[in-house]
């Protein structure tokens, strides 16, 4: 997984074609950790935008887990 941060905008890029960029359990965890990344704080700038793209034609396929990915996607605790 690529991520970029320019102008107020992240751009999250999957990078699994051989799964056809299916999410499990480690790309969720990664996820959601750049996004905890832009959560507003002083030290860091606004971000506007969050965009998911992939590396190849291959877009995102689903789960390769049989645990619910949801739950890694919750809400961070207040910083």
């Amino acid at each position: 997984m690529l991520v970029d941060i320019a102008d107020g905008v992240m751009t999250i890029t999957l990078n699994r074609p051989g799964v056809r960029n299916a999410i499990n359990e480690a790309m969720a965890t990664a996820i959601g950790s750049a996004l905890d990344s832009v959560l507003p704080s002083p030290a860091s700038p606004c971000t506007h935008i969050i965009a998911l793209a992939a590396t190849t034609s291959a877009r995102l396929s689903g789960s390769t887990s049989r645990a619910s990915v949801a739950t890694t996607f919750a809400p961070a605790s207040p910083r």
